[in-house]
């Protein structure tokens, strides 16, 4: 993932970010849950 120059981040707002942080996280719980089965529901 690609982290925008520092000035960048000054001007985004908490909530902006909050937004684009809680995206990410269910995208990588989505992944995480479409590998998951696989590997941990086998005996």
């Amino acid at each position: 993932m690609s982290m925008k120059h520092p000035s960048y981040s000054q001007d985004i707002s908490q909530a902006e970010f909050r937004d684009f942080f809680y995206e990410w996280v269910l995208q990588s719980q989505k992944v995480l849950m479409s590998q998951w089965p696989q590997q941990s529901c086998e005996p």
